[in-house]
C-alpha cells in the first residue's frame, strides 16, 4: 500500500491465505472526520473490501477458523476490544459494512490500555499486552464475557504476544534482564523459559505453522529479521 493509505498497527494474514486485514484511516465522513476502519485485502484479487466505518479500530488479528477478527478500538485515552464477525461469504471488492457485526467485549473506561491482542488456538481467549499507568503485563480475556485474567504480572515490561502452533505456550519480549528478549510462556504450568540472549533487544516474534520462530532484533542502529527454527 502506498504512504496515502496511512496503514497503522499490525496486520494479520486470514487462516485459509486469502485475505490481509489491516486498519488505516478512512477518508473524512460527513463531520470530515478521520478514523481508523478495518479492510480486508484480497491477496488474489489484489483489492480492497471495506469491513467498518468510523469505528476506531486498530491492530487486528483474526480468529482460528477466519471467522471472526478481533481489534482494539480507541476512544477517550482508552482502549477496549472489539469483536468483527465476518460473513459467511466475502464478495469480491465490495462494501461489506453492513454485513459485519461489531461487539465490544470489554468496557474498560479508566485509560486501560490494550496490544496486539490475538486469538488463543481453540478461539477461546484473547492474549495481549496491557497497561495501567505502568509497565505492560500478558493479560487473557474471554471471549464470551470479555472477563480479564492476569497471566504475568511484574515490574519488567512485557509485549507483543504470539501463540505458539499448538496452542499450549505463548510467546513475547520482556526487558526483564534490562535488555528486551523473547521468552515462552506455557499455559499448562505456567512455567517461563528464556528463548534468546542479544544484546541489543528482541521483539515483536511470530510464529509459523512448523513451529518456526521469526522476530525483529534492533543491532548497529537498526532492526534485522531474525529466525529461529523449531
Amino acid at each position: 500500500t502506498t504512504s496515502e493509505s496511512k496503514v497503522k498497527g499490525d496486520f494479520d494474514w486470514s487462516p485459509d491465505g486469502k485475505y490481509i486485514v489491516y486498519s488505516r484511516k478512512s477518508g473524512p465522513n460527513r463531520q470530515g472526520s478521520k478514523f481508523n476502519d478495518l479492510y480486508l485485502w484480497d491477496v488474489k484479487g489484489k483489492s480492497d473490501i471495506r469491513l467498518t466505518v468510523d469505528a476506531r479500530l486498530t491492530t487486528p488479528a483474526f480468529s482460528p477458523d477466519g471467522s471472526q477478527i478481533v481489534a482494539v478500538h480507541h476512544a477517550d485515552g482508552t482502549h477496549n476490544l472489539s469483536i468483527i464477525t465476518l460473513p459467511d461469504e466475502i464478495p469480491d471488492d465490495d462494501n461489506i459494512t453492513e454485513l459485519c457485526e461489531v461487539n465490544r467485549l470489554t468496557s474498560f473506561m479508566d485509560g486501560q490500555q490494550i496490544y496486539r491482542p490475538q486469538f488463543s488456538h481453540d478461539g477461546s481467549q484473547i492474549y495481549a499486552a496491557t497497561a495501567d499507568l505502568g509497565p505492560r503485563d500478558i493479560s487473557a480475556f474471554d471471549v464470551e464475557t470479555g472477563a480479564m485474567t492476569s497471566l504475568i504480572e511484574s515490574q519488567a515490561d512485557e509485549r507483543g504476544v504470539t501463540v505458539s502452533a499448538d496452542g499450549r505456550s505463548i510467546h513475547f519480549a520482556s526487558d526483564r534482564t534490562g535488555i528486551f528478549n523473547l521468552y515462552r510462556y506455557d499455559l499448562t504450568d505456567g512455567s517461563l523459559t528464556p528463548l534468546t540472549n542479544v544484546i541489543g533487544g528482541a521483539f515483536m516474534p511470530d510464529i509459523s505453522s512448523d513451529g518456526s520462530l521469526v522476530y525483529s532484533e534492533f543491532e548497529d542502529g537498526g532492526y534485522k529479521i531474525r529466525s529461529i527454527n523449531n
